[in-house]
């Protein structure tokens, strides 16, 4: 689908490849973003870059379910920050309660077939999955770069 004539909050393209393209445009940058929506570029090349941003561009690439690796990764990349002078920062609770209908949706997204079905369906959501398995390798290369840093 070509979405540089879209609006990214057109409903027509849908919220898995809506939120997929705007992640990816995030890794890749602002000139990467540019040429695409020029038409200079196209997914491939999008996650190309992106996958580039992720290997070469970033000095610490942090995983969500990980955050304590990753705010010590930065304080020892990067030495003048001192990520333990804010030991109150914590994440919140999601404002999504637990209803019947978020169990089933939650459900019906931990379903492996389903996961296949939506892979298949969003050009962009298959990208994003592709870049977070490169970005998990990056970030498990980073951590035994360091702790070999450390060792040493």
């Amino acid at each position: 689908m070509d979405y540089r004539n879209m609006s990214m909050k057109d409903p027509g393209i849908g919220w898995v490849s809506r939120y997929s393209m705007s992640y990816i445009a995030h890794l890749c940058g602002e000139e990467c973003l540019i040429r695409w929506k020029n038409g200079m570029i196209g997914l491939p090349e999008l996650e190309h870059q992106s996958e580039q941003n992720l290997r070469h561009a970033f000095a610490v690439v942090g995983l969500l379910n990980e955050t304590g690796s990753y705010y010590s990764m930065i304080s020892t990349r990067i030495q003048y920050i001192d990520t333990s002078l804010n030991q109150n920062v914590s994440g919140s609770k999601h404002s999504t309660g637990k209803s019947d209908a978020v169990l089933q949706c939650q459900s019906l997204y931990q379903d492996p077939i389903f996961q296949k079905k939506l892979l298949s369906a969003s050009d962009e959501f298959a990208a994003l999955d592709r870049l977070i398995k490169v970005g998990i390798s990056v970030n498990r290369f980073q951590q035994e770069e360091l702790n070999a840093c450390n060792a040493g």
